[in-house]
């Protein structure tokens, strides 16, 4: 109020200038649920615990008691991460929505980079009371619906963030399975881990099988629900971002052996393997290492799961250490060390440096 800088009639404003005065705002948030709980109410927050949707919570908890109007949207599965996410979104005085993963700060979606490269086909937005025309549509089918519809308390906000999407995605008739079904929804699903979950429905209609509003990029799969099991339509299928086609993934009669080493994308574990780089082991026959021989410099990521380097050294030492780069936070998952030609690795006494980035002790050395 006593502002002469900011739009203080600017809900947006109002709300980024709260979240910038938060004390502690980042440790609201530790991606784990305490099994019992549920979204039980403010009193939730003082265990500082729980995944993004918890903290969503604890924004609308916040913002709402000051009057600032904002929901909670959703995805039910990202592919590429094996898990949904929530997060919050609000409106500024103009009526145009903003997001964020609190407690970071409200940003125009149109503007976000998840607007633009996240490819989860559908988004929704939850709502207090029940969707009743969404759960009327489905009710005139007659049959049991997925779970995730049984009791619809959200709304389709696909299009508020559809910068690649299809207005109507068309399954062609072609790749249609010949097997028999008996449902009358068809879902539209997407991979998790070993699993298909349905994120979306439409009537199925073998001579005209559409869905509504759906983003490219993902990997998805067509199926009826019928007697509590997945009937799939389709073989595995994504639409091009850029060229709008459908690519369909079918058995074909060659098959061959392959090896996964990582199923969904590993930009953040890169991120880990980066700050390595300019590492080195030392070895020396000092505790404090005031003499020390250098046994291998990291130059370069090293591979996923393990890497197997040889020392520079043929010495015998009697202390041997790891020192990160700087900014490099000595993130290191395991490390093992081994006589030449051994398959069992050394063991002594564990000696560092006291001390974590976390400042809580949750991430020594030991």
């Amino acid at each position: 109020r006593m502002s002469d800088s900011l739009d203080i009639e600017d809900p947006v404003v109002a709300a980024n200038y709260l979240i910038n005065k938060l004390p502690d705002k980042w440790h609201y948030y530790t991606s784990t649920t305490p099994y019992s709980f549920g979204h039980i109410g403010p009193e939730y927050v003082q265990y500082l615990s729980g995944t993004c949707r918890e903290v969503t919570d604890f924004a609308v908890y916040l913002f709402r008691a000051l009057g600032i109007p904002c929901a909670i949207d959703f995805v039910p599965v990202r592919s590429y991460v094996n898990a949904g996410h929530f997060w919050l979104v609000a409106w500024d005085k103009t009526g145009e929505a903003y997001m964020a993963n609190f407690p970071e700060n409200l940003g125009m979606v149109r503007k976000n980079w998840w607007y633009r490269w996240d490819d989860s086909p559908k988004v929704y937005r939850y709502t207090f009371d029940i969707n009743k025309e969404l759960y009327e549509q489905m009710a005139k089918y007659n049959e049991k619906v997925y779970s995730f519809w049984s009791l619809p308390k959200f709304m389709d906000v696909t299009y508020e963030y559809a910068y690649s999407f299809e207005k109507e995605l068309v399954i062609p008739l072609e790749k249609l399975y010949r097997n028999q079904c008996s449902g009358r929804i068809a879902y539209l699903c997407v991979t998790n881990r070993d699993n298909w979950i349905p994120v979306d429905w439409t009537e199925f209609d073998a001579q005209h099988l559409a869905f509504r509003n759906v983003r490219r990029g993902t990997l998805m799969r067509v199926a009826t629900y019928e007697n509590g099991t997945l009937n799939f339509l389709t073989d595995p299928f994504y639409v091009d971002k850029q060229k709008k086609e459908q690519h369909y993934f079918s058995i074909e009669g060659n098959t061959q052996d392959v090896v996964l080493y990582a199923k969904c994308n590993i930009e953040g574990e890169n991120m880990f393997r980066d700050r390595m780089i300019g590492g080195v082991f030392e070895g020396s026959n000092q505790l404090d290492f005031a003499v020390s021989d250098t046994l291998f410099i990291i130059q370069c990521k090293p591979d996923r799961l393990n890497t197997t380097v040889r020392s520079s050294s043929n010495k015998e030492y009697r202390y041997i250490r790891y020192v990160g780069p700087p900014g490099g936070l000595c993130n290191v998952a395991e490390v093992a060390f081994y006589e030449k030609n051994d398959t069992l690795p050394l063991s002594g006494k564990i000696i560092g440096t006291p001390g974590c980035y976390q400042h809580d002790g949750t991430h020594e050395y030991t």
